[in-house]
């Protein structure tokens, strides 16, 4: 399998996600390639499934970064995406706690994308105990038990 990883971080923390998730596709001897938004491929084709992951911003927005990603991708490009999920970081002291990854799900799917239903969210870094989530969802969505 090989996997692509879009993201957008601006703390580190969606970044920090990113890498361990990473690792742990590669620990499972599958492929896994990040690209930081703006840097994207021309083409998914190559890839089984594309991950995005971001941030939420300001009151529960997506950011700037991710929202011009995916219009490149899925309106400009039109490119194909195999299976995609979703996954992000927040903080719960804000009412719309992860929002950015609800919003980049709808996106995906309103342009037809299969995108598995469970999504990540991780309260600012996925150190500690958070770790353990971030290591049991990539390996969900990897055996591809969590389906839309």
């Amino acid at each position: 399998m090989n996997v692509a990883i879009v993201y957008a971080s601006m703390s580190g923390n969606t970044q920090e996600i990113a890498e361990v998730i990473k690792n742990v596709v590669e620990s499972k001897g599958f492929t896994c390639t990040l690209f930081r938004t703006g840097g994207t491929p021309s083409s998914f084709h190559d890839y089984d499934m594309v991950l995005f992951g971001s941030y939420t911003w300001g009151n529960g927005e997506l950011p700037s970064a991710m929202r011009t990603e995916l219009r490149s991708i899925l309106k400009e490009r039109q490119l194909n995406i195999n299976e995609a999920a979703v996954f992000g970081s927040g903080e719960t002291q804000f009412p719309k706690y992860c929002r950015a990854v609800d919003e980049m799900k709808y996106h995906l799917e309103n342009h037809n994308v299969p995108v598995r239903q469970e999504t990540l969210k991780v309260e600012q870094s996925c150190r500690g105990s958070q770790m353990d989530k971030v290591t049991k969802w990539t390996n969900e969505i990897l055996e591809g038990e969590t389906w839309h």
